[in-house]
């Protein structure tokens, strides 16, 4: 990942590019939490830790097989980086730089996200077709949410206010679900390949391989799907 792409998504400003260099490979996702930058890497199954103001690699955290997603958890001050083939999330203390638990997912892990009332991770289960819901202090999944009409979920936006989480999938459906109870409010056509999500207080904006397509006004009572051949109303 280059820092301009970094920049766009709003993760890791400042930061100068970490694809090249040789302490860490096949970078995955990167985050910053404080003065330290936290990045996936895969190519070694690790977490590298950098400072942000130099590069320099301040340590490689063990993070599972294949680590990829990585979030702050910031009510528990957690980092937690999904690990896709080893079906896991490893839960790390940006502070001592260590691991302090490991979370068994049932499925392939891709992206997720973290409630910042709760502390609750949801995460998405790739090849099992659910939204699992993790609770860090117990180190266990303590919930798992079908996704009805989708399969092979991957991107992930989440509205704290209205309960609401967004999650993209492979068979061309955004899948809608009430964050609490897991219960499918809407399911929406989108296009194809899409990857990433993310969620502001107006829109949701989710990639499809260069292309995006805008959620607009999902925190209101309704919301309407634009760039599609047919607005689409989400109940609220």
């Amino acid at each position: 990942m280059t820092r301009e792409a970094a920049d766009a998504a709003g993760q890791l400003p400042n930061l100068p590019i970490l694809n090249e260099h040789e302490s860490v490979q096949k970078v995955g996702l990167l985050l910053v939490a404080g003065d330290r930058g936290f990045a996936t890497a895969s190519g070694d199954d690790s977490v590298g830790v950098f400072d942000v103001s130099t590069n320099k690699l301040l340590k490689k955290i063990p993070g599972g097989v294949g680590p990829d997603a990585i979030i702050y958890d910031d009510k528990l001050r957690l980092i937690y980086a999904a690990d896709h083939a080893g079906k896991t999330g490893t839960l790390i203390d940006p502070v001592m730089m260590s691991v302090v638990g490991t979370v068994q997912l049932g499925g392939v892990a891709e992206y997720a996200q973290a409630d910042p009332q709760s502390g609750l991770i949801y995460q998405n289960d790739e090849d099992t077709n659910e939204l699992v819901v993790v609770d860090p202090q117990k180190q266990m999944v303590t919930q798992r949410y079908k996704l009805g009409e989708g399969t092979g979920p991957s991107g992930l936006a989440y509205d704290p206010g209205n309960r609401r989480l967004f999650v993209t999938c492979d068979n061309n459906k955004l899948i809608v679900l009430n964050a609490d109870t897991g219960q499918v409010v809407a399911t929406l056509p989108i296009g194809s390949g899409v990857d990433g999500a993310s969620y502001d207080r107006f829109t949701v904006i989710f990639s499809e391989f260069g292309e995006t397509t805008q959620l607009a006004g999902a925190a209101g009572a309704e919301a309407v799907v634009f760039g599609l051949p047919l607005p689409v109303i989400i109940p609220a």
